[in-house]
């Protein structure tokens, strides 16, 4: 009390004049070491406690009744907490504690909420209907009703992966949804449409409908089991993250068309190995400066079965100028701002490609700038594995007994002209 200029006396005692606390609203004793909070009722008007990153059990704060905002963060050992009394909260921080039960009932008042890695298994926030900051990260709640809570514009539920579902459709101002790690296959989104940003990764997601959502500025739905993804109705949509940064066949999009979304700022859309189509003329490809779509597969480089990716300037992303030189595409492709049409860069680098890849069994080769082709496979380290010649204009080589890696394979023509393309065999 001393360090804080509230005990006038000075004197090292463990005790405190009461006419010195009686007044104070706000006290911040976060990281002192305390294990007791014995005392703090005499603090009658306080609205403003911090006792974040302590060793305290339990905290009583029965008598503050003027209480506006408690932050507990971080008291590891605290596993009870009675604010029956404190009407007044409108802000509860009580992340990483070992609460595993809350009562909020009398607490009509509050308005935020961080529990946040704790052993909470439910939580009933039926009465607090003034709610608008709700995170429930990493507990082990099955089950959340937040049907009252019409207030609520930021949720955060990321890791809670025993969520059986979440109902949102009485959300209405719900702008922030956080998701990550909670393991749904399926979310209904479509009565959110003042949702700017939701953070969707690592769940079980077939398909999302995102039509609503017009006011979406930030999507992160990586390593899902999405089928295809339609951004058809999000102009405002800035960043968006789809693909599978964790090399695991997850997202398995085929087509993705931006042409809808001037706003784009940053695409990532790692190892969608089946990704054939692209669409990025959207009519603002200037601001554009940021899309990363690489291929590993089980740490190899990898070719995604792109040929042609659409855009604004073909002229000028084929000659690397800007914004383009700033894109990385793992695929041998063209940029064209007409990928249905036909161009002589198109023939020729289409004349020859493998798919799929990654292969499983069986390797298709497509060429047209050869009769009858010699085909040869590498390993990485040079190591001849296969010297055949392709009869037909479109073959398949039996690649089953590769083992699982990286392999090049070189076609060559009549008149010696070689081409190279890298597949992974899984």
């Amino acid at each position: 009390m001393i360090d804080l200029g509230i005990d006038s006396d000075g004197i090292i005692n463990g005790q405190v004049l009461t006419s010195d606390i009686v007044n104070v609203l706000t006290l911040d004793v976060s990281a002192k070491g305390i294990n007791d909070l014995t005392g703090i009722e005499g603090f009658a008007a306080l609205e403003d406690l911090n006792v974040r990153l302590n060793q305290l059990t339990t905290i009583n704060v029965s008598n503050n009744t003027s209480l506006k905002k408690l932050d507990c963060w971080g008291n590891n050992n605290l596993s009870f907490l009675d604010l029956t009394n404190n009407t007044f909260l409108e802000v509860l921080i009580a992340r990483a504690t070992l609460l595993s039960t809350l009562n909020l009932s009398n607490n009509t008042s509050l308005k935020s909420l961080n529990c946040s890695f704790c052993p909470l298994a439910s939580l009933d926030l039926s009465n607090n209907t003034d709610l608008e900051y709700l995170e429930i990260a990493d507990t082990s709640i099955s089950s959340i009703d937040l049907s009252n809570n019409t207030a609520l514009t930021f949720l955060n539920c990321n890791g809670t992966n025993s969520l059986l579902s979440l109902d949102l459709s009485n959300n209405l101002q719900l702008e922030y949804l956080g998701i990550i790690g909670a393991w749904l296959d399926e979310i209904d989104l479509k009565n959110n449409t003042a949702l700017k940003t939701l953070y969707a990764s690592g769940n079980f997601l077939i398909n999302i409908d995102l039509s609503s959502n017009i006011n979406l500025e930030f999507l992160e739905i990586t390593d899902n089991l999405l089928e295809g993804l339609d951004l058809t109705n999000n102009p405002l949509l800035k960043e968006l993250y789809c693909g599978n940064p964790g090399q695991i066949p997850a997202n398995e999009i085929t087509s993705l068309d931006l042409s809808n979304n001037p706003n784009l700022e940053i695409l990532h859309a790692e190892n969608l190995y089946s990704l054939t189509s692209l669409n990025l003329k959207n009519g603002n490809n200037i601001i554009l400066t940021e899309v990363y779509i690489d291929c590993l597969f089980e740490g190899y480089p990898c070719l995604l079965p792109l040929n042609c990716v659409e855009v604004d300037n073909e002229v000028a992303a084929n000659n690397n100028h800007f914004p383009y030189i700033a894109w990385y595409i793992d695929a041998s492709f063209v940029y064209s701002e007409d990928c249905s049409l036909s161009s002589p860069a198109f023939e020729k680098l289409t004349s020859f490609f493998v798919y799929p890849n990654p292969v499983n069994e069986s390797l298709s080769i497509y060429t047209t700038f050869c009769n009858s082709c010699k085909v040869k496979i590498f390993s990485p380290k040079g190591k001849l594995l296969y010297n055949e010649i392709l009869k037909a204009s479109q073959d398949k080589i039996d690649v089953k007994q590769l083992s699982n890696g990286m392999y090049f394979i070189v076609v060559e023509n009549e008149v010696g002209i070689k081409q190279t393309e890298k597949f992974v065999k899984k």
